[in-house]
């Protein structure tokens, strides 16, 4: 499965974490239908039967490290039932900052750049906040981490590299923004460059008023 962080992987994870369940418990018709409820989401029943051949393909090539009846599989599904309520709060907290970032500026801002969505922006504006109080980029910088370090010692002079101090989550979370706006700006061009130019003009034109994103580039 492509993306291991939502509610089917989830399901999936928790209803046949035992290869016995796939192969011996569940018939393959059964195996669907559990698939098909473990989401709220709609997904077509050959998508279901898809991810039921590779349950049954993985739990044929699966040999298990402990019993059938090993208290493991207990403690997967209270893991599991951890992590899906800790994400719903994770969407619930996310929703209330969405509001209150709405409010900002720089929230429109962020968002009218291509590529970004709303959960991005809104944990840049968390993770960085008021921007207006960085006197100028090199502040900024050095608050995220990606100031250059330079050593040097009579003729050895090191390679400069960013010190990485300083909120370790923003410049993650930064890092994955350039990401996504570089593979949008690439797409943009290289799949419809005729239609699409005056779209990444706009993106290349409003990137350099964030100071801290032309320094990644």
């Amino acid at each position: 499965m492509s993306n291991t962080n939502n509610e089917l992987y989830w399901s999936v994870v928790s209803q046949f974490s035992q290869a016995s369940q796939v192969t011996e418990e569940y018939s393959f018709n059964e195996v669907v239908d559990l698939i098909l409820k473990g989401t709220q989401k709609k997904i077509s029943h050959a998508r279901a039967e898809q991810i039921a051949h590779s349950l049954y393909s993985a739990a044929r090539l699966s040999y298990s490290a402990v019993d059938d009846d090993s208290p493991v599989y207990l403690q997967v599904k209270h893991l599991v039932n951890q992590i899906r309520e800790e994400t719903k709060l994770k969407a619930s907290i996310i929703e209330q900052m969405t509001a209150l970032a709405k409010e900002l500026p720089e929230y429109n801002e962020l968002l009218s750049i291509p590529g970004l969505g709303v959960r991005t922006v809104v944990s840049l504006i968390g993770e960085l906040g008021d921007i207006r109080r960085f006197r100028n980029s090199n502040v900024l910088n050095a608050f995220i981490g990606i100031d250059l370090r330079h050593y040097e010692s009579g003729d050895y002079v090191a390679n400069d590299h960013i010190s990485k101090r300083g909120n370790t989550v923003a410049r993650k979370i930064l890092f994955k923004a350039i990401q996504i706006i570089n593979y949008t700006a690439i797409s943009l061009i290289v799949l419809k460059p005729v239609q699409n130019w005056t779209i990444v003009f706009q993106l290349t034109t409003k990137i350099p008023n964030w100071s801290w994103l032309t320094l990644i580039f």
